[in-house]
């Protein structure tokens, strides 16, 4: 979300000339405009995938989801991870960094679904 802004803000910035040099016949102008549409759809790829694809909660890596599982915000990815099971949450208790904030929050979490504390 904040590349994006970080885009649109330069965009808006400098979206002008940056229409002039890119939009010629010139070799370079075309490369440019291709590499853009290359990117924009596997970014549409990858966004289908994160949505639709599940999450694997019994695997060794399932840490990598515990971000997502605590839910969205600013920093944090909206894509859906479903529901974790206990082991679950205790091996995100146990393997991922969160911030004394975020342990607490994990931790009532646990209490909520039924868990015992790690």
């Amino acid at each position: 979300f904040v590349i994006y802004l970080a885009v649109a803000s330069l965009g808006a910035w400098r979206g002008e000339s940056l229409y002039r040099r890119f939009s010629g016949d010139t070799t370079w102008s075309t490369f440019v405009r291709r590499l853009a549409i290359a990117l924009a759809l596997f970014s549409g790829l990858g966004v289908v995938g994160l949505s639709v694809m599940p999450v694997n909660w019994y695997s060794k890596c399932a840490w990598r989801y515990c971000g997502r599982a605590m839910g969205p915000g600013l920093f944090r990815s909206p894509y859906p991870v479903g529901t974790p099971s206990c082991g679950a949450w205790m091996k995100c208790a146990n393997e991922y960094p969160y911030s004394k904030r975020q342990y607490r929050a994990l931790l009532r979490r646990m209490e909520a679904q039924g868990c015992e504390a790690p």
